[in-house]
């Protein structure tokens, strides 16, 4: 549960403004975690009908003035929007409303345009994986949260309009693509170059496992050396952490991609990766063929979700996978 508090938790000071998303589907809360980078402030989820207990905490402990709501009325219900613009900040009668603004498409396409267009952002590089599943965009959310990348949702099989009009609208010149050409397909890679837009790689592997193994792979190469296409490595700082998140549902690795991203306040875990197991009891491939690699500087081991969602005996398989 305290995974949904997503950079909150490692925050003692007050935030001027939240991201709120449901916690019941993907999409949204996929797109959420580049406003939060442009706000400065993390992600929370909830459900559609009644705002969670663990958003409400945050948003009072934290004295928030505004919180942006990401996804219509079917994924966040207007009673959820009128219950925190009822709220006074730090539930302090004598401080303003909490100020709430919504961001939202008729389509999940169409949000995740909302969010990568709101007002003030631009970007020269963006991350393109496909919106009709999670796992490719759960693991590159640090690199989302860290470097400012749009994330920018498309069909698998074509590049949506939407996609299209906010690639475009960004004025985008580089993509990269996570996510092998069963998740997005090769029309949408040359769709996105008939726009005049540089792909310059493709983050993927054998399955979700592996392909959150190429995307921390990518995370920590150096800049000069070249992953995939013409992609360069993003060059950061040899992890001592590593995040272990289940793979076949999202919100635990969604919420940490901030944490994961800019790291714990005041503990110097800036830039950790995300890896994702097949299951709560079943480690994968990813992990053993990351985790070696990164044995020389590993030295903790952070499970995200309780023991239902990874295992005491996927976690000590994760540990031992560091020694190869």
């Amino acid at each position: 549960a305290s995974l949904f508090n997503s950079i909150f938790a490692a925050s003692t000071t007050s935030v001027s403004s939240a991201v709120l998303a449901t916690g019941l589907d993907f999409p949204d809360a996929l797109s959420a975690n580049y406003l939060a980078k442009n706000l400065g402030t993390g992600v929370l989820l909830t459900d559609t009908n009644t705002l969670s207990t663990y958003a409400m905490t945050q948003l009072v402990n934290h004295n928030v003035a505004t919180v942006y709501i990401v996804g219509g009325t079917g994924a966040v219900s207007q009673a959820v929007q009128n219950q925190i613009a009822a709220m006074h900040q730090g539930n302090n009668p004598a401080n303003p409303l909490v100020n709430v603004i919504r961001l939202a498409g008729n389509t999940r396409y169409g949000t995740n345009s909302a969010v990568d267009l709101f007002p003030g952002m631009s970007a020269t590089t963006a991350i393109v994986a496909t919106g009709q599943n999670f796992p490719d965009a759960l693991t590159v959310g640090p690199v989302v949260y860290a470097k400012g990348y749009p994330l920018v949702l498309t069909l698998g099989t074509s590049l949506s309009t939407e996609a299209a009009t906010t690639l475009q609208s960004l004025g985008v010149r580089n993509v990269i693509v996570v996510g092998g050409t069963g998740a997005v397909s090769s029309a949408v890679t040359t769709a996105i170059t008939n726009l005049g837009i540089t792909v310059q790689g493709t983050l993927a592997g054998a399955d979700r496992t592996q392909t959150a193994a190429a995307i921390a792979n990518w995370e920590f190469a150096s800049t000069s050396t070249t992953v995939t296409g013409t992609l360069l490595g993003l060059g950061w700082t040899a992890p001592t952490n590593m995040y272990v998140a289940r793979g076949d549902i999202f919100p635990d690795a969604l919420v940490a991609g901030p944490l994961a991203g800019v790291g714990a306040v005041g503990t110097g875990l800036a830039g950790q990766p995300i890896l994702l197991s097949n299951s709560p009891t079943s480690l994968g491939a990813g992990i053993p063929s990351y985790a070696p690699s990164a044995a020389t500087s590993l030295t903790t081991v952070t499970s995200l979700g309780l023991t239902g969602a990874v295992s005491i005996g996927t976690q000590l398989a994760a540990i031992a996978s560091i020694a190869g």
